[in-house]
């Protein structure tokens, strides 16, 4: 059960993290270029 709950939270972690590491990697990127 533990170990369900702490895939739980990691995926969420997953999904929630994901989308603005990448935003801010593209930010980067884009300041990075001009």
């Amino acid at each position: 059960i533990f170990n369900a709950i702490r895939y739980a939270i990691c995926g969420l972690w997953l999904s929630l993290g994901a989308p603005y590491v990448f935003n801010l990697f593209k930010l980067n990127d884009k300041t990075i270029k001009t």
